[in-house]
């Protein structure tokens, strides 16, 4: 062989290197996407079983990552997912633990205009009046009922939100709906905030992220991009979405959580249509190879679905169209 055939030969494959490495590398981030979807959908599956085998919610925390300084604060992605476990309610740390409510009304939350109302924790003592229990004070107890956690009085009836702690008072909220919490001095139990599971995370491989910027309640909902915390699904032991918890989330309505599974480099991109819609959205909504997981609300069945992204003339009827193939895949109990 001369040196000009070796040199057309090398020539030639160079040619076909640079033409065989981007479509090898468009097959390797597929398949990154498709196996990230794969094991979203098994983790669901692993919460949902737990969940009826213990009997209260078990859920996904998703760890919530933040874009460097410069992009949009709502670029939130989520790389490593956990499973989160409800701790069992706490009921006091004596025999004679109670609580005694303020059934008037203290205040309305001015946004909601839900009513709110004080509590303090007593402890019942050998003559009455029952004392202030002052082991409420004690360093465990801020482990043990946080802001957020939920109530409940005598066993029954409704759960309020403690939005408020300064021991041994709290502040609780509840529903517009809802009667005042009975008085008296009563039994309690507080309802915890999900934990963190110790079992081993589950990662996605390459840069395949959930892309929760672009995730959301609904067809066009984007809620879960507001969070300033981990997001955590809980499921109930029936199978359904229990509640879904994040700090600085708005109030999530009942619906299908859709989550987008997308690529990390993609969330660093602009979207094409953002001069056309006035919207800040990335490219990973613009990717028919990217994939939808979505859990229904009610059932807590999970499908998979191509992104059925369309440019129309409104961000929200684009942002429906993506969701479309999900949506439909619920309407004919597709998986």
């Amino acid at each position: 062989m001369t040196l000009t055939e070796l040199l057309v030969v090398i020539l030639i494959m160079s040619l076909l290197l640079g033409i065989s490495l981007p479509m090898m590398r468009t097959a390797v981030q597929d398949r990154a996407l498709r196996e990230a979807s794969r094991q979203l959908n098994t983790y669901v599956q692993l919460a949902k079983a737990q969940a009826a085998e213990r009997g209260r919610p078990v859920g996904l925390w998703l760890e919530t990552e933040r874009l460097p300084e410069g992009f949009p604060a709502d670029t939130l992605f989520c790389q490593q997912l956990f499973l989160a476990e409800t701790p069992p309610p706490y009921g006091g740390d004596v025999v004679g633990a109670r609580i005694r409510v303020d059934s008037s009304v203290v205040s309305n939350d001015p946004d909601t205009n839900r009513p709110q109302y004080q509590a303090a924790f007593v402890q019942l003592s050998a003559t009455p009046p029952p004392t202030m229990d002052q082991t409420v004070s004690s360093a465990s107890f801020q482990f043990l009922v946080q802001q957020g956690d939920t109530i409940r009085f005598d066993f029954k009836g409704p759960r309020y939100r403690i939005i408020a702690i300064a021991l041994p008072q709290i502040t609780i909220e509840g529903e517009i709906h809802e009667p005042p919490p009975p008085t008296g001095d009563m039994q309690y139990q507080v309802f915890r905030s999900p934990q963190r599971s110790g079992v081993t995370p589950m990662a996605f491989s390459g840069d395949a992220v959930i892309d929760l910027s672009l995730s959301g309640i609904g067809l066009n909902g984007l809620e879960l991009g507001q969070a300033t915390s981990p997001i955590v699904i809980m499921f109930s032991p029936t199978g359904s979405i229990d509640r879904i918890v994040g700090r600085d989330l708005p109030v999530i309505r009942p619906g299908t959580v859709h989550l987008l599974i997308g690529s990390l480099r993609n969330m660093m991109e602009p979207g094409e249509g953002v001069p056309v819609f006035g919207e800040d959205y990335n490219r990973n909504l613009e990717e028919t190879v990217n994939l939808w997981v979505s859990i229904g609300h009610q059932s807590g069945g999970v499908v998979s679905a191509q992104n059925a992204w369309e440019a129309r003339t409104d961000f929200s009827e684009s942002l429906a169209a993506a969701r479309e193939f999900s949506e439909q895949r619920f309407a004919i109990g597709g998986r």
